[in-house]
């Protein structure tokens, strides 16, 4: 069931991010906590993920004025803003307000950023049928358009900004006027919008592992799965939302999350392609086991066995136990156990900063209590 996010899950979010190996970037809104006020929320999530983890760092800020002081935050370690700005050490997003209108607050995260000499993602999400045309085409043409308007404010602002076409565009159900990723549509618009980046020579975030379903079930499996696959056949540099989304964008699931990681697995090796030379063609051990032999107790699989044969962490294979009916159930189990098993593997990293980060949420109005919670999230202060 669905119920409001709360800091200690964005903290249990970041830790399972940070032992995930497919994942590669920490940070953004993995789950906005209800339980802070939104000027304390952002920097609260940063710190967060600052103590939680050392890959690299996404910055995502909540309202008006709330990106300065997570760029502070991230300055504490990085020894200040004049040596941040050396190069691009954290990466943001801005959003377009489509139709064709880019609003005060993200124009001030933009520019700040690009001052900043710190990378930025520009992401229009035109809605077709709602904030854009009907046709995928229009829709991706306004998309696009939208995109250079802010490319261009940016580097008027700084030249040189690092900077990734974002495009994330969607589609509306008419029949409700409610958003759309699990679709085709939203699969076919990723794609495409990664052929509008490469023709401009710049890099693409967009896909991931999304759908539209309310919970995990058969429904999040197959749209998932299809959303992801179009992602990595594409090579979209980037997918912000990889893992645990539910609900078009509504949810965080931290069981969708380890089972995502599944499909990830699953399409990193089908996209990996099959090794063909003389040990893999295996000839010889052909020759050797013959007509009618066994292969399940010859050296060759014994070398084999713990590399070669992909095995799930999540999924179910063989026969259920007699009396296990609950398929459904077992693959929860499976998944729960999985992030437990992640969680274990969770680490903060050694940061020799840690006074300087508590002084600056002080001064951005932390109370002490607050930090020690997520220290105690962490597992840091046990």
């Amino acid at each position: 069931s669905w119920r409001p996010a709360t800091l200690s899950d964005h903290v249990r979010a970041a830790r399972l991010v940070h032992a995930a190996p497919p994942l590669t970037l920490c940070g953004g809104i993995l789950a906005q906590p209800t339980d802070l006020p939104a000027e304390l929320a952002a920097p609260a999530m940063v710190y967060a993920i600052m103590l939680a983890s050392d890959k690299p760092l996404m910055l995502m800020p909540a309202g008006p004025g709330h990106f300065e002081p997570l760029l502070e935050l991230a300055a504490a370690s990085w020894g200040g803003l004049g040596k941040m700005a050396e190069a691009p050490s954290t990466i943001t997003l801005i959003s377009v307000a489509s139709p064709l209108t880019l609003d005060a607050p993200s124009c001030r995260t933009l520019m700040t950023a690009a001052r900043s000499g710190q990378a930025v993602i520009i992401t229009p999400g035109p809605m077709a049928g709602g904030t854009g045309p009907t046709t995928l085409a229009g829709n991706l043409a306004q998309a696009n358009a939208e995109a250079l308007a802010a490319i261009c404010l940016a580097q008027l602002a700084s030249p040189g900004t690092p900077l990734m076409y974002g495009v994330t565009a969607t589609s509306a159900d008419l029949r409700d006027g409610s958003v759309s990723i699990g679709g085709p549509d939203y699969a076919l618009q990723a794609v495409f919008a990664r052929e509008l980046a490469r023709f401009n020579n710049l890099p693409c975030r967009c896909g991931g592992a999304v759908t539209d379903a309310m919970t995990m079930s058969p429904q999040s499996g197959w749209e998932s799965a299809f959303q992801l696959m179009a992602s990595m056949v594409s090579k979209v540099d980037l997918a912000i939302h990889s893992a645990g989304i539910l609900g078009s964008f509504g949810a965080l699931s931290f069981e969708k999350l380890v089972s995502d990681l599944e499909l990830i697995s699953m399409t990193e090796r089908f996209l990996a392609g099959v090794k063909v030379d003389g040990q893999t063609l295996a000839l010889e051990v052909i020759k050797s086991v013959g007509p009618g032999g066994l292969y399940l107790n010859h050296r060759h699989t014994l070398q084999n066995a713990r590399k070669t044969p992909w095995y799930p962490k999540v999924g179910h294979r063989g026969k259920l136990p007699e009396g296990d009916t609950d398929l459904a159930g077992r693959i929860l189990n499976n998944a729960r156990a999985e992030e437990k098993r992640l969680l274990s593997l969770s680490r903060p990293p050694v940061l020799p900063d840690v006074a300087e980060l508590d002084r600056v949420m002080a001064r951005l109005g932390a109370p002490p209590e607050l930090l020690a919670s997520i220290k105690k999230d962490l597992g840091a202060g046990q």
